[in-house]
């Protein structure tokens, strides 16, 4: 072995200058060693060269203390290099044994991790872990699942896990069945198959804990629930409202009138008293939901992925399920919406507002959007009749202007150019005239375009005003469960073996007004 290569493996094992010089001097000699040293070691001052012996005094008293503090210090230093390079420990004792010096035992010791002889830890009989410490492994190990299906959202938070957490953060199934398991004091953990480690954990699962398995994947599930939601395809939060309700009895929703007319006071005579004439809406509320069982051969074929993408598909599905009854329900078996509890008219219909019903909101012989079909649906939404706070008093109009233009994907271009061109798109205006639909105009209107829409009517639109100015829908929830809830089992029994994710939901969709929508059918 060359001198240069000599000196590179100590120092690789972390062997002090001093030591590697007296090391390399002894097998190549001074002239060989000195010229690499200076390269390799550069702030190492080498000693002097020695000169030639003096004849041999009168032997000192041998120092038995001394001699005893070096042999301890050779010791240690033995053990601590070979801890150092994780060589087994056998071999690290009988480098001790065989009276090496600590160079010696060095080159050793790298020969021992060239062969693979590294010791690898064994499980302690107990850990005892603090709350403050379990909750930080709890939040690790949800990030790392979290991270590894690329569903972490936080860059500083990814770079401390991939960085200096890593050591630490589980990457797999079966990587965090491990860690919890050796945090509740198993033996072995490392040599089980995987198995194994999943009926030990499924045996474990009755102790619960913050650090516990199924509070880890709950966690993970919960968050991946709500990533599903986000990302679901929907759109009735924009134009509809909610409106809580604390059980499950029908509920009737009343909204105030407009006050009654306003009349002259006589001289000398006193006002009259005021009076609104509630109108309301019925409603109940109801759950909806779904289970699903992830098997015990996809938790031990170390599948983390189910763990993530499942809970995200259920809160996908629970969000366009919403969607989906809200469309099917503003479309109505006769096409044109629900019953109004109101006056029994359907919500969108043409019948004359002075009729017993009549809405005068929809245009059955409608078209395509445009600039005078546009102008037909604000027409009938501004002037729609208020509700009148007192039978007698004169009819007046909403003045509400619509805020949402709800088109299927089919007239979605279409929408698009007539809300977003700066001067309405036709040739009979000239280039300059001001578009009153676009942003800044007179009455912007932001499309809504629900792709549900589609398979109920291609062609038919709908505009609809600012739900906090004139609500038409509102969705029912139970008061203080205004999110899906999500719950997990593990499997035991007659049922499946495995992991069983069970979603559901509170939720009823209203019709509140129909002052605020118009419909055209588009045909």
């Amino acid at each position: 072995m060359k001198v240069r290569d000599f000196l590179n493996q100590l120092a690789d094992a972390k062997v002090l200058a001093d030591k590697a010089w007296q090391a390399a001097v002894s097998i190549y000699g001074r002239v060989e060693v000195e010229p690499v040293m200076k390269e390799l070691y550069p702030d190492f001052n080498i000693p002097a060269d020695k000169p030639e012996p003096a004849p041999a005094a009168k032997p000192e008293p041998v120092d038995v203390n001394g001699a005893i503090r070096a042999e301890r210090k050779r010791a240690a230093d033995i053990k601590a290099s070979g801890e150092a390079l994780k060589v087994k420990a056998e071999i690290v004792e009988k480098a001790i044994d065989d009276g090496i010096s600590l160079s010696d035992a060095a080159l050793r010791f790298v020969d021992a991790v060239k062969a693979g002889n590294v010791v690898i830890p064994s499980q302690p009989q107990s850990i005892q872990v603090g709350a403050e410490d379990a909750q930080k492994f709890h939040n690790l190990a949800v990030d790392s699942i979290m991270d590894t299906a690329g569903m972490l959202r936080d860059p500083a938070r990814r770079a401390e896990i991939r960085g200096a957490g890593a050591e630490f953060a589980p990457r797999s199934l079966h990587g965090l069945i491990r860690n919890v398991l050796v945090r509740k004091g198993v033996r072995g953990v490392e040599n089980m198959e995987p198995a194994a480690l999943v009926d030990q954990v499924f045996k474990n699962a009755s102790s619960q804990g913050t650090g516990s398995f199924t509070n880890i994947l709950s966690n993970v599930a919960n968050k991946s629930l709500e990533q599903g939601r986000e990302m679901a395809p929907t759109t009735f939060r924009v134009w509809t409202k909610d409106r809580p309700v604390k059980d499950f009895r029908e509920m009737t929703a009343a909204s105030l009138s407009a006050f009654s007319d306003v009349e002259v006071i006589p001289e000398n005579a006193a006002p009259k008293h005021g009076s609104f004439s509630d109108k309301s809406e019925k409603g109940t509320l109801r759950t909806s939901g779904k289970l699903y069982t992830i098997p015990r051969p996809t938790i031990i074929n170390d599948d983390l992925g189910a763990f993530t993408a499942i809970p995200r598909a259920m809160g996908n599905a629970i969000e366009c399920a919403q969607e989906k009854e809200l469309l099917d329900y503003m479309y109505g078996t006769t096409s044109y919406g629900p019953t109004m509890n109101e006056d029994s008219g359907t919500m969108f219909n043409a019948t004359a507002v002075t009729s017993s019903g009549g809405h005068a909101n929809l245009t059955t012989s409608g078209g395509a959007p445009s600039k005078t079909t546009l102008a037909v649906g604000l027409k009938a939404i501004m002037t729609a009749p208020r509700a009148k706070g007192n039978p007698k008093d004169a009819a007046y109009p909403t003045g509400a202007m619509p805020r949402f233009f709800v088109v299927p994907p089919s007239l979605l271009a279409e929408a698009w150019i007539l809300v977003s061109s700066a001067a309405i798109p036709t040739t009979s205006y000239s280039a300059g005239a001001v578009n009153p639909y676009a942003a800044g105009g007179l009455c912007p209107l932001q499309i809504v375009c629900p792709a549900y829409l589609e398979a109920l009517d291609a062609n038919g639109w709908y505009l609809f005003t600012d739900p906090n100015v004139i609500g038409t829908f509102s969705r029912l929830t139970l008061l203080g469960k205004e999110s899906p809830t999500l719950t997990q089992a593990e499997n035991q029994g007659e049922s499946p073996l495995g992991i069983t994710y069970t979603i559901f939901y509170d939720w009823r969709w209203m019709a509140d007004d129909w002052r605020g929508a118009y419909c055209n059918d588009g045909e």
